[in-house]
């Protein structure tokens, strides 16, 4: 059998347009894959210091809510400033009585909430859009941060 030559050269074309197709699709799934990765990670992240956050809540003195929050929101952005590519927004602690100066007794639910903005945009290649991330976290008060008694001049005795 005989090979004609001209078919062998519009083959060996085709074959360099397949490989390039396939390139850029091979890429393009590479970078989703590594975006979505990323974004995994972050969640975990924001979640690991939320939960972070509420923790340190328990820490703040008893009916202090503003030096609670501070405590909270001090806690959350300390976790996430190792990473480069996700801003710290604002984390809202609530449970009941514990920010209204009330005694908290030992189980009381403190929760917070968290978002952050994950900078896609800023990576050295930009991977896609930012995207802001949530997450909850919450934790019951320890017995022993429990306090029963005040004194005349408002302060906590435990």
């Amino acid at each position: 059998m005989k090979c004609r030559r001209g078919s062998r050269r519009y083959e060996s074309g085709q074959n360099l347009i397949e490989a390039a197709i396939s390139l850029v699709i091979m890429m393009l799934i590479g970078i989703s894959c590594f975006a979505l990765t990323v974004r995994i990670v972050a969640q975990v992240e924001i979640s690991s210091a939320a939960a972070n956050a509420a923790a340190s809540v328990t820490a703040a003195p008893l009916g202090s809510g503003l030096v609670a929050q501070q405590y909270a929101q001090d806690a959350f952005v300390g976790t996430l400033k190792q990473h480069l590519y996700i801003q710290p927004g604002t984390v809202t602690c609530t449970s009941a009585g514990y920010f209204s100066g009330n005694q908290a007794t030992a189980n009381t639910l403190i929760t917070c909430n968290a978002t952050a903005k994950l900078m896609l945009s800023q990576f050295p290649f930009p991977v896609g859009p930012d995207i802001d991330l949530t997450a909850t976290a919450s934790v019951t008060q320890p017995i022993y941060r429990q306090c029963n008694q005040v004194t005349s001049a408002g302060a906590q005795q435990c």
